[in-house]
Protein backbone atom coordinates (compact mmCIF):
# COMPACT_ATOMS: atom_id res chain seq x y z
CA UNK A 1 0.00 0.00 0.00
CA UNK A 2 1.54 3.31 -1.10
CA UNK A 3 1.89 6.36 1.06
CA UNK A 4 -1.19 8.55 1.10
CA UNK A 5 0.53 11.90 1.65
CA UNK A 6 3.43 13.30 -0.33
CA UNK A 7 4.52 15.23 2.78
CA UNK A 8 5.41 11.96 4.49
CA UNK A 9 9.22 11.81 4.91
CA UNK A 10 9.20 8.27 3.50
CA UNK A 11 7.08 9.09 0.43
CA UNK A 12 8.42 7.09 -2.50
CA UNK A 13 10.92 9.15 -4.51
CA UNK A 14 14.45 9.01 -5.86
CA UNK A 15 15.70 10.24 -2.48
CA UNK A 16 14.46 7.37 -0.37
CA UNK A 17 15.09 3.67 -0.37
CA UNK A 18 11.70 2.93 1.20
CA UNK A 19 8.83 2.30 -1.22
CA UNK A 20 6.14 2.12 1.44
CA UNK A 21 5.27 1.30 5.02
CA UNK A 22 1.87 -0.08 5.93
CA UNK A 23 0.39 1.05 8.17
CA UNK A 24 2.30 4.32 8.32
CA UNK A 25 4.27 5.14 11.44
CA UNK A 26 2.62 7.93 13.43
CA UNK A 27 4.42 11.27 13.55
CA UNK A 28 4.50 11.36 17.34
CA UNK A 29 6.98 9.90 19.84
CA UNK A 30 6.36 6.19 20.41
CA UNK A 31 6.85 4.07 23.49
CA UNK A 32 8.68 1.31 21.62
CA UNK A 33 10.13 0.33 18.26
CA UNK A 34 11.52 -3.12 17.47
CA UNK A 35 12.73 -4.09 13.98
CA UNK A 36 13.08 -7.56 12.53
CA UNK A 37 16.47 -9.28 12.35
CA UNK A 38 19.07 -6.91 10.86
CA UNK A 39 22.12 -9.12 10.19
CA UNK A 40 24.47 -6.16 9.85
CA UNK A 41 27.64 -7.28 8.13
CA UNK A 42 25.61 -9.45 5.78
CA UNK A 43 23.24 -8.70 2.92
CA UNK A 44 20.61 -6.51 4.53
CA UNK A 45 18.36 -3.52 4.02
CA UNK A 46 19.40 -1.74 7.17
CA UNK A 47 19.44 1.58 5.33
CA UNK A 48 15.65 1.45 5.39
CA UNK A 49 15.72 1.19 9.18
CA UNK A 50 18.25 4.03 9.25
CA UNK A 51 15.73 6.25 7.44
CA UNK A 52 12.95 5.21 9.82
CA UNK A 53 14.97 5.89 12.96
CA UNK A 54 16.10 9.27 11.62
CA UNK A 55 12.44 10.28 11.39
CA UNK A 56 11.12 8.53 14.51
CA UNK A 57 11.44 8.87 18.26
CA UNK A 58 10.81 6.19 20.89
CA UNK A 59 11.43 5.62 24.58
CA UNK A 60 12.55 2.00 24.09
CA UNK A 61 14.34 0.44 21.11
CA UNK A 62 14.55 -3.37 21.16
CA UNK A 63 16.94 -5.13 18.79
CA UNK A 64 15.42 -8.58 19.16
CA UNK A 65 18.39 -10.77 18.23
CA UNK A 66 20.64 -11.24 15.18
CA UNK A 67 21.39 -7.53 14.97
CA UNK A 68 24.88 -8.43 13.73
CA UNK A 69 26.09 -11.27 11.57
CA UNK A 70 28.71 -12.24 14.16
CA UNK A 71 30.96 -14.58 12.24
CA UNK A 72 34.34 -13.15 13.14
CA UNK A 73 35.98 -9.77 13.60
CA UNK A 74 37.86 -10.35 10.36
CA UNK A 75 34.52 -10.83 8.59
CA UNK A 76 33.03 -7.64 10.03
CA UNK A 77 36.14 -5.59 9.24
CA UNK A 78 35.52 -6.45 5.60
CA UNK A 79 31.71 -6.57 5.49
CA UNK A 80 30.34 -3.97 7.92
CA UNK A 81 29.24 -1.37 5.37
CA UNK A 82 29.19 2.38 5.78
CA UNK A 83 25.41 2.37 6.21
CA UNK A 84 25.68 -0.44 8.80
CA UNK A 85 28.10 1.73 10.77
CA UNK A 86 25.88 4.78 10.41
CA UNK A 87 22.97 2.81 11.85
CA UNK A 88 24.98 1.69 14.89
CA UNK A 89 26.15 5.24 15.54
CA UNK A 90 22.62 6.61 15.22
CA UNK A 91 21.33 4.05 17.73
CA UNK A 92 24.07 5.05 20.15
CA UNK A 93 23.22 8.72 19.64
CA UNK A 94 19.59 7.95 20.53
CA UNK A 95 20.74 6.07 23.63
CA UNK A 96 22.74 9.08 24.77
CA UNK A 97 19.64 11.22 24.19
CA UNK A 98 17.60 9.02 26.53
CA UNK A 99 16.28 6.06 24.53
CA UNK A 100 16.61 2.71 26.30
CA UNK A 101 18.41 0.42 23.85
CA UNK A 102 17.97 -3.30 24.51
CA UNK A 103 19.80 -6.00 22.55
CA UNK A 104 18.35 -9.48 23.05
CA UNK A 105 20.55 -12.44 22.20
CA UNK A 106 19.96 -14.42 19.00
CA UNK A 107 21.65 -17.46 17.50
CA UNK A 108 23.99 -15.20 15.48
CA UNK A 109 24.97 -13.43 18.72
CA UNK A 110 26.47 -16.43 20.51
CA UNK A 111 30.01 -15.10 20.08
CA UNK A 112 29.16 -11.43 20.61
CA UNK A 113 31.04 -10.99 23.89
CA UNK A 114 34.12 -12.68 22.47
CA UNK A 115 33.89 -10.45 19.39
CA UNK A 116 33.66 -7.26 21.46
CA UNK A 117 36.65 -8.41 23.55
CA UNK A 118 38.60 -8.75 20.31
CA UNK A 119 37.47 -5.28 19.30
CA UNK A 120 38.75 -3.77 22.55
CA UNK A 121 42.02 -5.65 22.24
CA UNK A 122 42.55 -4.38 18.69
CA UNK A 123 41.76 -0.83 19.82
CA UNK A 124 44.22 -0.99 22.73
CA UNK A 125 46.94 -2.36 20.47
CA UNK A 126 46.18 0.26 17.80
CA UNK A 127 46.01 -2.56 15.28
CA UNK A 128 44.63 -0.23 12.63
CA UNK A 129 45.73 3.31 11.92
CA UNK A 130 43.25 6.09 12.71
CA UNK A 131 41.49 7.27 9.59
CA UNK A 132 41.33 3.84 7.98
CA UNK A 133 38.04 2.06 7.39
CA UNK A 134 39.08 -0.79 9.70
CA UNK A 135 39.69 1.67 12.54
CA UNK A 136 36.23 3.18 11.97
CA UNK A 137 34.66 -0.31 12.11
CA UNK A 138 36.39 -1.01 15.45
CA UNK A 139 35.28 2.31 16.93
CA UNK A 140 31.71 1.74 15.78
CA UNK A 141 31.49 -1.84 17.07
CA UNK A 142 32.80 -0.73 20.46
CA UNK A 143 29.61 1.33 20.95
CA UNK A 144 27.53 -1.84 21.27
CA UNK A 145 29.03 -2.44 24.73
CA UNK A 146 26.99 0.51 25.97
CA UNK A 147 23.66 -1.15 25.20
CA UNK A 148 21.58 -3.29 27.54
CA UNK A 149 21.89 -7.01 26.75
CA UNK A 150 19.22 -9.51 27.66
CA UNK A 151 18.38 -13.13 26.83
CA UNK A 152 14.72 -12.31 27.46
CA UNK A 153 13.44 -8.75 27.91
CA UNK A 154 10.28 -8.18 29.97
CA UNK A 155 8.73 -4.75 30.51
CA UNK A 156 5.43 -3.11 31.36
CA UNK A 157 3.60 -0.15 29.90
CA UNK A 158 0.08 1.12 30.52
CA UNK A 159 -0.75 -1.94 32.62
CA UNK A 160 0.35 -4.35 29.87
CA UNK A 161 3.26 -6.81 30.08
CA UNK A 162 5.44 -7.43 27.03
CA UNK A 163 8.08 -10.13 26.47
CA UNK A 164 10.82 -10.15 23.82
CA UNK A 165 12.83 -13.28 22.92
CA UNK A 166 14.65 -13.97 19.68
CA UNK A 167 13.09 -17.42 19.21
CA UNK A 168 16.07 -19.59 18.26
CA UNK A 169 15.78 -21.35 21.64
CA UNK A 170 12.79 -23.21 20.19
CA UNK A 171 14.53 -24.16 16.94
CA UNK A 172 15.63 -27.80 17.31
CA UNK A 173 17.59 -27.61 14.04
CA UNK A 174 19.82 -24.65 14.92
CA UNK A 175 20.56 -26.10 18.36
CA UNK A 176 20.65 -29.72 17.28
CA UNK A 177 23.76 -31.86 17.28
CA UNK A 178 25.70 -32.97 14.22
CA UNK A 179 22.98 -33.46 11.58
CA UNK A 180 20.99 -30.49 12.84
CA UNK A 181 23.99 -28.16 12.68
CA UNK A 182 24.93 -29.39 9.20
CA UNK A 183 21.33 -28.92 8.04
CA UNK A 184 21.32 -25.42 9.51
CA UNK A 185 24.52 -24.47 7.66
CA UNK A 186 23.27 -25.91 4.38
CA UNK A 187 19.92 -24.16 4.84
CA UNK A 188 21.62 -20.80 5.46
CA UNK A 189 23.75 -21.25 2.33
CA UNK A 190 20.73 -22.10 0.18
CA UNK A 191 18.78 -19.17 1.63
CA UNK A 192 21.51 -16.72 0.61
CA UNK A 193 21.69 -18.34 -2.82
CA UNK A 194 17.93 -18.01 -3.34
CA UNK A 195 18.06 -14.35 -2.30
CA UNK A 196 20.68 -13.66 -4.96
CA UNK A 197 18.51 -15.13 -7.72
CA UNK A 198 16.09 -12.25 -7.26
CA UNK A 199 18.18 -9.77 -5.29
CA UNK A 200 15.66 -6.94 -5.55
CA UNK A 201 12.33 -8.37 -4.34
CA UNK A 202 13.30 -11.91 -3.20
CA UNK A 203 10.19 -13.50 -4.69
CA UNK A 204 11.99 -16.79 -5.36
CA UNK A 205 13.39 -17.06 -1.81
CA UNK A 206 10.06 -16.24 -0.17
CA UNK A 207 8.13 -18.61 -2.44
CA UNK A 208 10.55 -21.46 -1.67
CA UNK A 209 10.63 -20.85 2.09
CA UNK A 210 6.86 -20.93 2.45
CA UNK A 211 6.75 -24.32 0.73
CA UNK A 212 9.46 -26.03 2.76
CA UNK A 213 7.55 -27.96 5.42
CA UNK A 214 10.54 -28.17 7.77
CA UNK A 215 10.99 -24.38 7.79
CA UNK A 216 7.30 -23.78 8.37
CA UNK A 217 7.42 -26.30 11.22
CA UNK A 218 10.26 -24.33 12.81
CA UNK A 219 8.22 -21.14 12.41
CA UNK A 220 5.34 -22.83 14.24
CA UNK A 221 7.63 -24.14 16.98
CA UNK A 222 9.01 -20.65 17.58
CA UNK A 223 5.50 -19.23 17.89
CA UNK A 224 4.42 -22.02 20.27
CA UNK A 225 7.51 -21.59 22.43
CA UNK A 226 7.13 -17.82 22.56
CA UNK A 227 3.48 -18.07 23.57
CA UNK A 228 4.38 -20.53 26.35
CA UNK A 229 7.04 -18.08 27.57
CA UNK A 230 4.48 -15.26 27.57
CA UNK A 231 2.20 -17.28 29.81
CA UNK A 232 5.05 -17.80 32.29
CA UNK A 233 5.29 -14.02 32.67
CA UNK A 234 1.52 -13.51 32.40
CA UNK A 235 2.28 -11.25 29.45
CA UNK A 236 -0.22 -9.74 27.08
CA UNK A 237 2.16 -9.80 24.07
CA UNK A 238 5.27 -11.71 23.08
CA UNK A 239 7.65 -10.58 20.32
CA UNK A 240 9.99 -12.96 18.47
CA UNK A 241 12.27 -13.02 15.43
CA UNK A 242 14.60 -15.69 14.01
CA UNK A 243 12.28 -17.15 11.37
CA UNK A 244 12.38 -14.13 9.01
CA UNK A 245 8.65 -14.77 8.69
CA UNK A 246 6.52 -11.74 9.54
CA UNK A 247 3.44 -12.91 11.46
CA UNK A 248 0.87 -11.56 13.92
CA UNK A 249 -1.98 -13.40 15.63
CA UNK A 250 -3.65 -13.91 19.00
CA UNK A 251 -3.78 -17.22 20.86
CA UNK A 252 -5.71 -17.71 24.09
CA UNK A 253 -5.66 -13.98 24.80
CA UNK A 254 -1.92 -13.51 24.14
CA UNK A 255 -0.69 -11.59 21.11
CA UNK A 256 2.21 -13.06 19.11
CA UNK A 257 4.18 -10.77 16.79
CA UNK A 258 7.18 -11.69 14.65
CA UNK A 259 8.64 -8.72 12.81
CA UNK A 260 10.43 -10.79 10.18
CA UNK A 261 13.79 -9.57 8.89
CA UNK A 262 15.46 -6.53 7.37
CA UNK A 263 17.45 -8.75 5.00
CA UNK A 264 14.44 -8.97 2.66
CA UNK A 265 12.56 -6.61 0.35
CA UNK A 266 9.56 -6.96 2.67
CA UNK A 267 10.72 -6.23 6.22
CA UNK A 268 8.90 -5.76 9.48
CA UNK A 269 8.89 -3.30 12.36
CA UNK A 270 6.86 -3.43 15.58
CA UNK A 271 5.69 -0.30 17.35
CA UNK A 272 3.88 0.33 20.62
CA UNK A 273 2.38 3.77 20.99
CA UNK A 274 2.06 5.73 24.21
CA UNK A 275 -1.43 4.29 24.79
CA UNK A 276 -0.17 0.71 24.51
CA UNK A 277 -1.42 -0.11 20.99
CA UNK A 278 0.76 -2.73 19.25
CA UNK A 279 1.23 -2.46 15.47
CA UNK A 280 3.19 -4.57 13.01
CA UNK A 281 4.41 -2.32 10.17
CA UNK A 282 5.27 -3.90 6.82
CA UNK A 283 8.20 -2.16 5.14
CA UNK A 284 9.11 -2.47 1.48
CA UNK A 285 12.54 -1.14 0.57
CA UNK A 286 14.62 -1.16 -2.60
CA UNK A 287 18.16 -2.50 -2.51
CA UNK A 288 20.02 0.08 -4.58
CA UNK A 289 22.03 2.80 -2.87
CA UNK A 290 20.27 6.06 -2.27
CA UNK A 291 20.86 9.66 -1.30
CA UNK A 292 19.94 9.20 2.38
CA UNK A 293 19.77 12.91 3.20
CA UNK A 294 21.98 11.90 6.09
CA UNK A 295 24.73 14.10 7.53
CA UNK A 296 27.43 11.82 8.87
CA UNK A 297 28.99 14.63 10.84
CA UNK A 298 25.67 15.28 12.59
CA UNK A 299 25.51 11.73 13.92
CA UNK A 300 29.17 11.25 14.60
CA UNK A 301 30.56 8.18 16.32
CA UNK A 302 29.43 9.15 19.86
Amino acid sequence: MAFAKQSDPFASSSKTRIENIHPLLPRVPLYLLSPGDLHLGGRNRGEALLEILLASECKVLVLNGDFLDVDSLKHLLKRLSKSDRELIRLIEKKRLAGTQVVYTKGNHDENLLELLDQVESARREAAYREGTEQHEVLETLSLIRNWQWQDVFVHEHRGMTYVHAHGDQWDHIVHGRYFGKVLSIVGAFLWELLKRIDSEKHKVAIFAKRRVKLWMKVSGNVADGALALAKQYQAHYVFAGHTHDSRQFTNDGVGYVNAGSFDLYESGLVSIDMEGKVTLHHVRARSRLIDRRYDENETGSA
